[in-house]
């Protein structure tokens, strides 16, 4: 019953049963009220410590779940057509002819683009450009709309609570871009070097971040050709330590 959050609420109704009269016999079910205020004398047993910690274990894998937001089913998954496999194919085939014919840009810092400046300082629609804008938003200690510029796997925005709790012990000064590589048709790497306010001080620090293309569901996205964002694949790597 504790594995599952609704055993959990069943559960909840049999710990905190009243218990009115005093006993002194064993008891199997750990009964919240009794213990606490002496009704249930005999709760001395293997049988109740196993089930109170089985109870414990559900109850914090439950909390992690709901912190993360992970407490709805996840949506079925509908069956691929003949269709939609081979357009899935044709994709496949489409980037990989493009891969071919691509060549880097061979951006070079301080002579195509800025060092450092606001988001309209750089070209519309490149990564440096995506990037830049969620190194302003967290100089503005703008989590959500940090959260926002951050694209999963399966479509969806990041957590502004989650980034909150990533980034929130290091408050940006300044950035200063370094180098930006495009790594392939779908992947830039940019290094940049950070300066950063510590609870115990200040911290210059030099990362690496893959800035990727997304589409709405998630997937890898040509932009010539598709619809799609940049967004930064590794954020994490930014508040990474050393």
């Amino acid at each position: 019953m504790a594995a599952h959050p609704t055993g959990l609420e069943k559960l909840r109704g049999t710990f905190l049963k009243g218990r009115k009269k005093t006993r002194t016999e064993d008891i199997s079910v750990p009964y919240r009220h009794g213990i606490m205020h002496g009704m249930d004398l005999g709760y001395d047993s293997k049988l109740v410590a196993a089930k109170t910690w089985a109870t414990l274990f559900a109850v914090r894998e439950w909390a992690i779940k709901a912190k993360e937001g992970e407490l709805e089913p996840p949506e079925e998954v509908e069956e691929r057509t003949l269709a939609d496999i081979v357009e899935q194919e044709q994709r496949i085939r489409r980037i990989s002819q493009r891969g071919e014919e691509w060549e880097p840009r061979g951006v070079v810092v301080g002579d195509d683009i800025p060092e450092t400046g606001l988001p309209e300082d750089y070209p519309d629609g490149t990564p440096e450009r995506a990037f830049v804008e969620f190194l302003v938003l967290w100089k503005q200690r703008n989590y959500g709309g940090m959260a926002n510029e951050l694209i999963t796997r399966d479509g969806t925005t990041e957590n502004p609570g989650k980034i909150r709790d990533q980034f929130t012990n290091l408050d940006l000064k300044s950035f200063r871009l370094v180098e930006v590589t495009d790594s392939s048709i779908v992947f830039t790497d940019i290094t940049v070097e950070l300066e950063l306010e510590h609870s115990t001080g200040p911290v210059t620090k030099t990362k690496k971040v893959r800035v990727g293309t997304r589409q709405e569901d998630g997937e890898s996205a040509i932009l010539e050709d598709e619809d799609g964002t940049w967004t930064i694949t590794n954020h994490i790597q930014l508040v990474a330590p050393e």
